[in-house]
């Protein structure tokens, strides 16, 4: 595939789309000054207006005890104080998150293997599932950071990473742009709207000094794929891929669903006639899938290939790839767009509102849950949800 005299790369006649290259062009995202963002602590506050009812108490005893005093010692007797129960006391939230932790971890305790990181409204979160605590992180601006390990959190509304040698803060590089980090640590894919055009750059981690790569054609689904690159799928004439170079043709029809190692596609021929794959980026192997599985708002692929998580609008299924059947769900799991695997296939999990739930796909009506103490941004999409391996922080 090469450009041709006008400069415009075609990828075939067979193919109705083109995605055209322009010349190179530098493109600034501006980041933001660094500030600091810290959550109340609650039980501070607990503790601090027990302290305060507690002094009341003690002193409405102490003018109680005065004023009876005052009169003879045989006239009356003392009146009795209503002290509080000493075994009667309100629930210790630690003591509620303690108990969530053990069963969070006891009937998955693969979790425990991973810090998760999620998007709140100004800045980025970490879970430690050991502990059941959420805390929000400061962030700031890059400064002679090292790439390796970058976890990147990224959708529509913005790029955050995070750098797993340095947990104490979270770097927000671009507001408005999607950031990939690609296969080499030190290269990403840039996804941005220019002029109302939906563009495809190639730079470095931090979104900065990066050249143009391709336009997106209108009406075409541009997708971000953390270690591979930027997925396109046109109306018709399959879909590209693209890394650090021009698009590529890697598929025949409609990618509706990609991580790094794998990919879902539906494919239709001249009548209409349509069926479901899950292939491999590293080979030709194909997996037939039934189709009804991959025409849904949301289909996520686990990270080893086994497990396709697809529905919406309250309605979810879980297929085995390597069983070629599907896995009742039950009434009770309905995920939502923030639906994510973890890194190593064990559970999926999803955040509504404050609440975490997660299950295994085996047995996916059988789920755990956690409260945050952090409130996660509203509409938390897949994308702004990554893991690190907990002997990566130690």
């Amino acid at each position: 595939m090469s450009a041709d005299d006008d400069g415009v790369w075609a990828p075939g006649r067979d193919h109705d789309v083109q995605l055209t290259n322009v010349e190179p062009i530098d493109f600034e995202l501006n980041p933001l000054s660094a500030d600091v963002i810290s959550e109340p602590n609650l039980l501070s506050r607990f503790n601090s207006t027990s302290a305060v009812v507690f002094g009341i108490i003690a002193t409405l005893v102490i003018v109680v005890i005065v004023f009876t005093g005052l009169g003879e010692p045989d006239d009356v007797e003392p009146p009795a104080v209503a002290l509080p129960d000493p075994d009667v006391t309100e629930q210790d939230p630690s003591e509620l998150r303690a108990d969530q932790t053990a069963s969070f971890l006891e009937a998955l305790p693969e979790a425990g293997d991973y810090l998760m990181f999620f998007r709140s409204n100004d800045s980025l979160a970490v879970v430690d599932f050991r502990l059941g605590s959420s805390e929000l992180m400061d962030w700031g601006v890059p400064n002679g950071t090292e790439t390796a390990g970058f976890i990147y959190l990224a959708s529509e509304r913005g790029s955050w990473v995070v750098d797993p040698n340095d947990l104490s803060r979270a770097l927000r590089l671009a507001p408005e742009s999607q950031i990939a980090v690609l296969e080499n640590p030190t290269r990403t894919a840039v996804l941005a709207e220019i002029s109302g055009v939906t563009t495809v750059f190639g730079g470095f981690f931090d979104g900065r000094s990066v050249r143009t790569l391709a336009l997106v054609p209108a009406g075409s689904e541009a997708d971000l794929v953390q270690k591979l690159g930027v997925i396109i799928s046109p109306l018709s004439g399959g879909s590209y891929l693209i890394q650090e170079t021009s698009p590529m043709l890697v598929s025949d029809g409609r990618i509706v669903a990609a991580n790094a190692d794998w990919f879902a596609e539906v494919v239709c021929d001249d009548l209409m006639r349509c069926t479901g794959n899950i292939r491999s980026w590293d080979d030709d192997l194909v997996t037939p899938i039934p189709i009804d599985a991959l025409t849904t708002a949301v289909v996520r692929i686990s990270p080893d290939g086994r497990w396709v998580l697809s529905g919406g609008s309250g309605h979810w299924s879980i297929y085995d790839i390597a069983e070629q059947t599907s896995v009742p769900t039950g009434e009770d799991v309905v995920p939502n767009g923030s639906a994510t695997w973890s890194p190593d296939s064990a559970f999926f999990l999803w955040i509504d509102a404050r609440t975490l739930s997660a299950t295994r796909p085996e047995q996916p009506s059988e789920r755990v849950s956690l409260t945050l103490r952090v409130e996660p941004l509203i509409g938390l999409m897949t994308g702004e949800i990554g893991f690190v391996p907990v002997a990566d922080t130690e």
